[in-house]
């Protein structure tokens, strides 16, 4: 995966880069304007694009930018004021804000990344809650961790996923995931879904799926 920086102050970008390949294996595609940024963006898709303000004028082509691609595009300053982040969210940001530590960074914009897939679902088809993503060809990551799990479970955890918090049956499972497949049973629901939090808990301790007797399957929030 990997995210596009617009920053011409490389010293800061590179670190903002190794932390996030270190905590979750993104990699930075680095340009210094916001023409060689949209350039970019119709050639390839990113996770999500990070405009340093202190050092790019991002006004005049934020428009035209936002027209092109429905990537997040989040801007950092130094300088932050109400009246900056109303027009920059007016002209198509999905976030404004001063520079953090890079930690308190990155957990801003996954959180937001997750806010903007739910509420836009073309996004490159992306699913992101909490720390697991799912990306438009159908990887799984957990805190930037690869993880490795069949087509099917790919799909069901896409759809506790997109019902973060609400109990989903097996039922609902088997018409979403099977669809017209007569010969899926509860059974399969329950092995597949026992496979996948396998796997999950290879790379994680947190127990993203949880079930409750009677009740179903559930992403927990």
């Amino acid at each position: 995966m990997k995210y596009l920086a617009i920053d011409s102050d490389v010293e800061l970008a590179e670190r903002e880069a190794a932390a996030w390949k270190s905590e979750m294996n993104f990699d930075m595609v680095r340009v210094d304007t916001m023409t060689e940024g949209i350039e970019k963006l119709k050639q390839g898709s990113f996770m999500y694009v990070g405009i340093n303000s202190d050092v790019v004028d991002f006004l005049p082509l934020l428009g035209l930018m936002r027209k092109v691609t429905n990537t997040p595009i989040f801007i950092a300053t130094s300088s932050y004021t109400h009246e900056k982040q109303a027009v920059a969210l007016s002209k198509g940001a999905d976030m404004y804000g001063e520079f953090r530590d890079t930690s308190g960074n990155i957990e801003s914009v996954m959180a937001n990344i997750e806010a903007h897939t739910r509420k836009n679902k073309t996004l490159l088809d992306v699913a992101v809650c909490r720390d697991v993503i799912v990306t438009e060809s159908n990887e799984v990551y957990v805190s930037g961790k690869p993880v490795r799990i069949h087509r099917k479970e790919v799909d069901v955890l896409r759809l506790l996923m997109d019902k973060r918090g609400i109990h989903v049956t097996s039922t609902q499972i088997l018409s979403e995931v099977w669809k017209d497949d007569v010969t899926a049973g509860e059974d399969l629901v329950w092995r597949t879904v026992d496979r996948l939090r396998s796997e999950l808990a290879k790379v994680s301790d947190i127990k993203y799926i949880v079930q409750e007797r009677n009740m179903g399957y559930m992403f927990a929030v």
